[in-house]
């Protein structure tokens, strides 16, 4: 899934839209400044439908912006990950962009399990060169999410500090509980969540445990707030929840 598109020059980031700079005087230039110069304008003044997390690279986003041409040409979009069921046009071939789809709902649905194959279309679309805009319907929840996880992948830290990262970016962020829960498990199964994993398998068994029995699903922070819920940590690693459903109960 990867791009043919190139880097942009690092200088480019060296140019003030505010500063005054003169332009020279050979016309080739002054279109290429201008042009560089509009498309640094146009991601500071876009803060309502997508916001930029790594500057040229990637942004997050709603449902507005995934399916805006303008936003997608000046941001020189070439990857889109969608965190919804909604259509956009960057989902058929003609669009020109490579998608991706990771098709659940913003309630406690599992969002964990599809984080390793994100974090990879995002890394791919990087390396080659490309941008990425990683949406959902309003970009606060399941996007906001993702965009976490990769930073947590892609830089090995914890929940905590990659949503303060997207948040200073993108201010009303607000991952729902679940979500949140996830992106500690992400951790704990050291960035690759699988239905193989202890990890995931013991999640997995609460989940749909207190799912089934309409009981409320505390987020754990650590392996001690596991133990601290009724649970094992040793057989929660191996998918085995501790000493049976009555610690939920």
């Amino acid at each position: 899934m990867e791009s043919s598109g190139s880097e942009s020059d690092d200088s480019d980031s060296d140019f003030d839209f505010d500063s005054g700079a003169e332009f020279d005087s050979d016309d080739s230039d002054f279109d290429a400044d201008f042009e560089r110069a509009w498309t640094a304008d146009f991601e500071r003044a876009w803060t309502t439908d997508a916001d930029v997390i790594i500057a040229k690279k990637l942004y997050l986003g709603n449902i507005v912006a995934a399916r805006s041409t303008e936003l997608i040409t000046a941001l020189r979009i070439t990857h889109i990950l969608s965190v919804c069921f909604d259509e956009i046009p960057a989902q058929y071939a003609q669009s020109g962009i490579r998608h991706m789809r990771i098709s659940i709902e913003d309630e406690d649905h599992d969002l964990l399990v599809h984080l390793p194959a994100a974090c990879q279309f995002i890394h791919h679309a990087l390396q080659s060169g490309g941008a990425v805009l990683v949406h959902s319907v309003q970009g606060l929840s399941r996007s906001a999410a993702v965009v976490a996880a990769y930073l947590m992948w892609s830089r090995r830290i914890g929940p905590t500090k990659a949503l303060e990262a997207v948040r200073r970016a993108r201010e009303q962020i607000w991952p729902n509980s679940g979500f949140q829960e996830q992106l500690v498990l992400f951790e704990l199964c050291q960035y690759a969540p699988s239905p193989m994993s202890g990890v995931y398998q013991g999640w997995r068994y609460k989940r749909d445990h207190c799912q089934r029995h309409k009981l409320p699903l505390l987020a754990p922070s650590s392996p001690n707030r596991l133990e601290g819920d009724g649970w094992a940590w040793n057989n929660f690693q191996h998918g085995q929840p501790g000493v049976g459903p009555s610690q939920w109960m």
